[in-house]
């Protein structure tokens, strides 16, 4: 993207506000005044399906560590319903939205943070899940076969939006590069094992200094009987 590009769009950032507005939805409220803000900028910007504004764009939103301990309720909170259920709740809701508007979001997630059954009511509530494993501080940094790569690109889930067939990628495998100005995705291809290759052809010149013996003459093959 150009920086001209990036002058000329229409850039906003969300404040932060924890309002205590008496709703039950969510126990952290700042979930709720999240959704509000999204929904008056699709309003402000005629991003609706309904709406017909001169010149039609897209509104991309990107939400960073949702669900993360920033992302907490206050200890004085007089919301009481279980802070758990706010990150599929929120996520639901903002598919809903994001559905009734020219409008495309992308959220990360601290999966670490949360139960397999929380992340399974997220995934569920998204059109496309993905997972990215790097090998920073794990066995497969120093494996010599993944060196140029950092780390695995797991496809959790695709949109099957207009289709009665759910998509499903296959037995193929991803990983991801990191660039100074790029991250690249490619298939994985693991190069050959060169260690078991070369164990194979010491077995086979080592077996070609032994002599078989048979049931025959003195001169006879070493499959003749």
């Amino acid at each position: 993207m150009l920086f001209s590009d990036i002058e000329n769009s229409d850039i906003c950032y969300w404040t932060g506000q924890r309002i205590e507005n008496g709703t039950k939805t969510y126990s952290n409220p700042a979930y709720n005044e999240l959704l509000k803000s999204i929904k008056n900028k699709i309003k402000e910007g005629k991003f609706f399906l309904k709406d017909s504004p001169e010149k039609r764009s897209i509104l991309r939103i990107g939400i960073h560590s949702l669900g993360s301990p920033m992302w907490l309720p206050h200890r004085k909170s007089l919301h009481s319903i279980d802070s758990t259920r706010d990150l599929d709740k929120f996520i639901f809701c903002l598919r809903a939205l994001v559905r009734s508007a020219y409008a495309v979001a992308m959220i990360t997630v601290p999966t670490h943070l949360y139960h397999e059954i929380s992340l399974d009511r997220c995934i569920h509530s998204s059109d496309i899940a993905i997972r990215l494993q790097a090998f920073s501080g794990t066995e497969l940094e120093n494996n010599q076969s993944l060196s140029e790569y950092h780390g695995f690109f797991y496809l959790t889930k695709l949109a099957a939006m207009n289709s009665l067939v759910s998509k499903h990628p296959g037995p193929v495998e991803y990983a991801f590069k990191l660039r100074r100005k790029r991250f690249s995705i490619e298939v994985l291809h693991l190069p050959p094992d060169i260690q078991d290759d070369s164990r194979e052809t010491e077995k086979r010149q080592g077996n070609k200094g032994v002599h078989s013996i048979g049931c025959s003459g003195a001169n006879s093959h070493s499959l003749d009987f």
